[in-house]
């Protein structure tokens, strides 16, 4: 009973730090608008060689907009596909390539671009740079090695300009594994920051064996519902240009993805299912690593996804909350010991293959077992939640008042920000202006948008409601600043 009553308060203790059900929705709201606002302008602008989809913490609603990690954006060839099979009589608008997946590891394949498309496009371009002629003959195959080197070559040509009032002081491009990483400082209305993004390459695939076998496996619990599997069910797939590791033929092996999926998925979890998710990363984060730096948060993913298949929905309350989480760690341990971490969406993908093994293994295996012995006081080993769980229970009305401010201060950032993305998608300068801080780039624009205006006075009076005091000592710029700094803790406690 004692456990059930500490599970439920640290459970609140969470809530109130920002990771609720309400600002999950709100945030995955706002990424979509950005996507949408993406799309729209790669039109205007007439480059549809790509279509970005935003991946990672942030779009999944785990991370504040406002919150400093990169942003994962997959560029998804717009006109080209791969399937399985390809017959076509007559030569067309797109390429096609075809899947080969004999001899690559399971979730891996190679691809073939069998039918080249009658337009010289960005996307052609690079397929046929990234030819790696293999020794059976017929098409060739796509490196992706290649493929991913010649995109950082691509990236490379592009600097994005100046716009009015904002100043790109320094732009570079590297590679980051699969990915090609933007890092851009931005100098703008006083203010400078620097932002990341961690770009990956993406073709669609259409496979229908795989979410069939994924949709009529076994299952003795209710989750996910028959609707959601239907849904999921039906979405599309992708190739991403990595091999698995320490494979023969890595250079040529395309992952196979269901990042769409498995949004759908996680956009289906309950409050306590999201917050075990951000708990798990956070101890994959900030305590497994000090053994192991190989369980990454798509393994965590995975882990929460096989959690709440195979316990029932009335498992997963505040009072058990502590409880799914030592749950967690035995079944992270079980598959090491076992040496197989399945996929969520391919059970047959070992996702430790080449990944964790030896001393490594051995010495998770040992921490794991510890943080289960330890019981509910595990909860203790995150820092900033520990100091929280403490604060809450010295100053109970306190922190709670500080949670219905942060609430807000979030909820108005995001109302912001979406009016703000509704009106610079007008903007010729919105594929810089986007990724800014939205205060700093919506400036020069305040007196042009009512709404945009409205929103900006309202939160500026929520983080600065003693501005008028401060008014005659303070100029705009350490306005400004004082602005930042209380923002900056309105998400201190944001646990990743």
């Amino acid at each position: 009973m004692a456990n059930s009553k500490f599970s439920s308060f640290v459970f609140t203790v969470i809530d109130l730090a920002g990771i609720n059900h309400e600002t999950k929705r709100k945030r995955i709201e706002c990424t979509k608008q950005m996507e949408e606002a993406l799309k729209n302008t790669s039109k205007r602008n007439m480059d549809q060689s790509f279509e970005t989809i935003l991946t990672g913490s942030k779009s999944e609603g785990v991370l504040p907009m406002w919150c400093g990690s990169d942003l994962d954006r997959m560029q998804v060839f717009n006109n080209t596909i791969c399937v399985d099979e390809a017959n076509l009589g007559t030569k067309c608008n797109f390429d096609i390539l075809v899947a080969e997946y004999e001899n690559t590891p399971p979730g891996y394949i190679r691809v073939r671009h069998k039918y080249r498309s009658n337009d010289i496009t960005k996307e052609s371009m690079l397929l046929q740079k990234s030819y790696w002629y293999g020794s059976t003959g017929g098409a060739p195959f796509i490196s992706s090695k290649l493929i991913t080197e010649n995109y950082l070559n691509f990236a490379e040509l592009y600097q994005p300009p100046d716009a009015a009032g904002i100043t790109i002081k320094n732009s570079s491009v590297r590679n980051n594994g699969p990915s090609v990483t933007n890092q851009t400082t931005v100098h703008a209305y006083s203010c400078e920051y620097t932002q990341e993004f961690d770009n990956v390459l993406a073709i669609y695939f259409y496979n229908s064996s795989i979410l069939n076998d994924w949709s009529t496996r076994a299952r003795y619990n209710d989750w996910p519902s028959e609707e959601l599997i239907h849904e999921v069910s039906t979405t599309e797939g992708y190739i991403i240009p990595v091999g698995e590791k320490k494979s023969a033929t890595e250079h040529l092996e395309w992952r196979i993805s269901h990042v769409t999926a498995e949004k759908k998925l996680l956009m289906a979890f309950n409050s306590t299912q999201d917050k075990l998710y951000i708990i798990l990363k956070l101890f994959s984060k900030l305590v497994f690593s000090s053994v192991s730096k190989s369980f990454s948060s798509y393994m965590v993913k995975n882990v929460v996804l096989w959690m709440a298949e195979i316990y029932p929905s009335h498992y997963f309350t505040p009072d058990l909350f502590i409880a799914q989480l030592l749950q967690s760690f035995n079944f992270i341990k079980q598959c090491l010991i076992n040496n197989h971490l399945p996929s969520y969406m391919l059970p047959k993908k070992n996702l430790i293959a080449g990944r964790l093994f030896g001393h490594e293994k051995r010495d998770l295996i040992i921490l794991l077992s510890s943080l289960i012995d330890e019981g509910a006081f595990v909860i203790y080993r995150i820092p900033k939640l520990a100091a929280c769980i403490t604060y809450a229970s010295m100053q109970p009305n306190l922190f709670a008042q500080y949670g219905i401010w942060r609430h807000c201060v979030e909820i108005q950032y995001l109302s912001l920000h979406r009016n703000f993305l509704l009106n610079i998608e007008k903007d010729e300068d919105f594929s810089i202006s986007v990724y800014s801080n939205p205060f700093a780039a919506s400036a020069a624009r305040l007196v042009n948008n009512p709404q945009v205006f409205i929103d900006y006075l309202m939160l500026f009076n929520l983080i600065i409601p003693d501005c008028l005091e401060l008014h005659p000592n303070v100029n705009i710029d350490q306005a400004f600043h004082l602005f930042h700094k209380r923002l900056y803790c309105a998400h201190k406690c944001c646990f990743l």
